[in-house]
């Protein structure tokens, strides 16, 4: 007997995350995601389309809504997946290092428009995201200066192993501790950075090309450079 139709769910609710051993070895990814995660997975099947996957992820400070795939002939993003996380002043900490701090709470939007995961090693997989944060600040402790990343937007695309480009747009911003402007930098710097990474047949490793584009009322720079890795 084959069962032309099947239906299936599961759902955890506070899975802590301190039963997996990745989380006792970095610690800061409790920062990140708090310290347990309700999870919800269904799947669904039957013989007029491909099978379905719904899956869905909350924790203290990230969420996802429902993520719908289809499991044939590959794994594939059936319409777009957004997710949203939110932490406080601390939770970057560990990144930042000891003169590097976050004055305020920070957000940030992940939109994955397109993936597809092939079932055989030997394909590519496909990827279009897109990530926002809103108003990151932060404060130098040995310089006594704010330093704040405005409207950030990375965009990326790819067909990885064999390309991945990247779009990274934001606003800079110096000030003095009491926030008046800074001498070196009086009115906010734009910045647009694209990062290409490219792996070709006969190389080991894949070859990044870079443009950075830095402008404001009163300046302008322009750098772009390729690395060889060999």
């Amino acid at each position: 007997v084959i069962a032309q139709n099947f239906q299936g769910k599961c759902t955890f609710t506070h899975l802590p995350f301190k039963w997996f051993s990745i989380f006792e070895e970095h610690l800061a990814l409790s920062k990140l995601l708090g310290p347990h995660a309700d999870l919800f997975c269904a799947i669904a099947s039957n013989t007029q389309k491909s099978p379905q996957l719904t899956v869905s992820l909350s924790t203290p400070r990230l969420s996802m809504e429902a993520a719908q795939f289809n499991l044939l002939p590959e794994l594939s993003l059936i319409a777009p997946a957004t997710v949203h996380w939110k932490g406080d002043q601390e939770c970057l900490k560990p990144f930042l290092g000891p003169h590097l701090r976050l004055t305020r709470p920070c957000e940030l939007w992940l939109q994955v428009k397109e993936l597809a995961v092939p079932m055989r090693t030997n394909e590519s997989i496909q990827i279009k995201a897109e990530a926002a944060v809103q108003g990151l600040e932060f404060l130098s402790l040995t310089q006594k200066t704010f330093v704040l990343l405005d409207d950030c937007l990375l965009k990326c695309e790819g067909s990885l192993p064999s390309y991945l480009n990247g779009e990274l747009t934001s606003r800079l911003a110096v000030t003095q501790i009491d926030h008046s402007p800074h001498a070196l930098l009086p009115n906010p710097l734009s910045l647009k950075f694209n990062l290409n990474f490219e792996h070709r047949q006969d190389e080991l490793y894949a070859v990044p090309n870079f443009d950075m584009h830095l402008f404001s009322e009163e300046m302008e720079i322009q750098l772009g450079g390729r690395v060889d890795l060999k």
